[in-house]
């Protein structure tokens, strides 16, 4: 099992709770971090949760951290379930939830064990339903199902949830409530899902849509290289 880790570029709107809120420029900082970066993070952060009140907070972003780092090095998702589990703990919070079933599925991945991996499947659709407007949580689920193997995909029936998850962003956009780049990324992430079930032309379509309408956006450059892949 093997994850495709350009799909794990998150674009976040900020995302709160009655106790505690990050941020997206936070979040959207260290989505971006290499692992050197990340872990000189943490080592803050740790210094951080000495002197705070919000420690359900601070714990959350120490687990997200081992989550990217994860994501890079196919190692530390042991860790980041653990943080992320305490920070529940102290407060429950859907994306933190989402976050912590992301981890387990990257523990499956790592352990090729499907038992953690579908674990973490369920996680992640606990979150979703547990807050069903967080488009957040549904950038994360179509992000971590896309980088699915096929066959888990397949077996678990997801490909109609994660349609589903774009659709809503598709909505939200013509609403006028979505942020344009975090639009281009689903339809981004789109073209990978549909390329997942053998359908070339429409996910040349919309590589070429991403490239004529949002040229500067980073997907506009990865939608070239998949574009350059598939002619070759």
């Amino acid at each position: 099992m093997q994850y495709n880790k350009l799909l794990m570029c998150f674009t976040f709107l900020s995302i709160g709770c009655m106790m505690y809120s990050f941020d997206s420029i936070w979040l959207g900082r260290i989505s971006s971090l290499s692992t050197k970066l990340l872990t000189e993070e943490i080592k803050q952060l740790e210094k951080d949760a000495k002197n705070t009140q919000d420690l359900a907070c601070i714990t959350a972003k120490i687990g997200i951290c081992y989550h990217m780092i994860a994501l890079e090095t196919g190692k530390n998702a042991d860790t980041s379930i653990k943080k992320l589990q305490k920070s529940l703990s102290l407060h429950n919070d859907p994306l933190v939830k989402a976050f912590l079933g992301s981890a387990m599925t990257l523990k499956g991945n790592e352990k090729q064990d499907l038992g953690i991996l579908g674990q973490g499947l369920l996680i992640i659709d606990e979150a979703r339903n547990e807050s069903p407007d967080d488009i957040d949580i549904a950038l994360l689920r179509v992000s971590n199902g896309v980088g699915m193997p096929d066959f888990i995909l397949e077996y678990n029936k997801r490909i109609g949830l994660l349609s589903a998850d774009i659709q809503h962003s598709e909505k939200l956009y013509a609403e006028g409530t979505l942020p344009v780049e975090m639009f281009v990324e689903f339809k981004y992430l789109k073209s990978k899902l549909v390329l997942k079930e053998k359908k070339l032309k429409e996910a040349t379509q919309i590589w070429k849509e991403i490239i004529t309408s949002f040229p500067n956006s980073k997907f506009a450059k990865l939608s070239a290289q998949e574009l350059s892949k598939y002619s070759e």
